[in-house]
């Protein structure tokens, strides 16, 4: 919504142009006239070097504010206001209607610098406008039926990026090599991803196995850096993606290494066989079992060494289904032999705080043959956990 004929005809073809009008609408105040919408974008649009105009005039305060009534009260959950914080504050005035606006919103509403909002998924408005991907939706079938479409190499990148886009909730891929030719191509994706605040979870062999350590390490360390959780695990060499509990990519294609290797991708759009997939590989509990709640990888308890995921190539007959452990990396190299099941939690790194006043620590108290961790204050309205080694305090 915009105050000016002239500023409702630009974005009209703006809105045109990334065919967005099925979403959104742009026209003056008089256009919105007994319409609503969830969302108000109002742009006052004055800025320097203009000095004055019809909304910061006081002779015509009536008609001014009757229009600014009609803007904000058209927004059914949210009304954002676009304008010079700096302009408003030296014309808008409590005289005239703008001025008397600017005063409502500076003492109830959040102020946001342009440059931190334009910050805010920079990333993916930019990928969209890159025109790289010249995938299309394919025909659906009947509703209810999985989709399956078999991908090359030349077809996979337009369409699996389609889908990073399109990501609103996590990507789980097992990535077996991180290579100079295709992750430079695919990482923006998951940059712009983790923007939106997706969650991402990657698992990968251990960096002393990669061909190219230095470049793995420091492709590694910026994901960890820009929010995304990035595990280590041995005996795993697979390919597949899932996002959003909902598309499954599942192939040979190694879609963040090498190139021209006659490889394929079989893209499943089905929940119910994405979510089997995710169960399969424990992805719940890889996430949950080797990171802290500060993001950091998880260490072992016992030599300090980092942990990694240990898909076992023996296990005894009871471990049918743990067949992936959390362990320590050294122990070939130093006989470390810490091993725990991956639906364990990890070790707390201080102890426990009480649920209800959220200061007092908890304590240790012996339990049958265990100890379980419980609150000294509350023992009985407060949860406890057992005590799992390496638990601080």
């Amino acid at each position: 919504m915009t105050p000016y004929a002239a500023q409702r005809r630009l974005l009209m073809r703006q809105v045109q142009a990334m065919e967005l009008t099925k979403w959104v609408t742009a026209g003056t105040v008089h256009t919105f006239q007994g319409a609503e919408a969830d969302l108000i974008i109002f742009d006052s649009v004055l800025d320097e070097p203009h000095w004055s105009s019809r909304l910061t005039n006081p002779n015509r305060l009536n008609d001014a504010l009757r229009d600014l009534n009609v803007a904000v009260t058209r927004a059914k959950h949210k009304l954002l206001f676009v304008g010079s914080s700096d302009w408003l504050n030296k014309h808008a005035r409590p005289t005239n209607a703008l001025g008397r606006l600017w005063a409502f919103l500076k003492d109830r509403a959040d102020l946001i610098s342009a440059v931190e909002f334009v910050g805010q998924g920079l990333a993916q408005r930019v990928l969209g406008v890159r025109g790289d991907t010249s995938w299309s939706v394919p025909e659906s079938p009947k509703s209810g039926q999985p989709v399956h479409e078999l991908l090359d190499e030349n077809s996979f990148f337009g369409r699996f990026i389609q889908d990073l886009q399109s990501a609103r909730r996590s990507i789980f891929g097992l990535v077996p090599f991180f290579g100079e030719y295709r992750w430079p191509r695919i990482e923006p994706y998951f940059r712009a991803a983790l923007e939106r605040g997706v969650e991402v979870t990657l698992v990968t062999p251990p960096i002393a196995e990669a061909e190219n350590p230095a470049y793995v390490e420091k492709a590694i360390q910026t994901l960890r850096d820009i929010g995304a959780v990035v595990i280590a695990s041995s005996g795993l060499h697979g390919k597949d993606i899932v996002i959003d509990e909902h598309v499954l990519y599942a192939g040979s294609l190694n879609w963040a290494s090498h190139r021209g290797r006659a490889e394929i991708m079989h893209r499943t759009e089905d929940s119910a066989v994405a979510i089997l997939v995710l169960d399969f590989i424990q992805a719940k509990y890889i996430r949950s079992a080797t990171v802290h709640d500060n993001r950091k990888p998880r260490t072992c308890p016992e030599c300090g060494g980092p942990t990694h995921v240990v898909n076992q190539r023996i296990q005894a007959y009871f471990d049918f289904r743990q067949p992936m452990k959390v362990g320590c990396v050294r122990y070939k190299e130093t006989g470390c032999k810490y091993l725990r099941d991956l639906d364990e939690r990890p070790p707390f790194t201080t102890p426990p705080q009480c649920q209800r006043d959220g200061r007092t620590k908890y304590r240790r108290v012996r339990r049958g043959r265990g100890e379980v961790w419980q609150c000294p204050k509350h023992p009985k309205e407060c949860p406890t956990w057992r005590v799992v080694p390496g638990d601080q305090g």
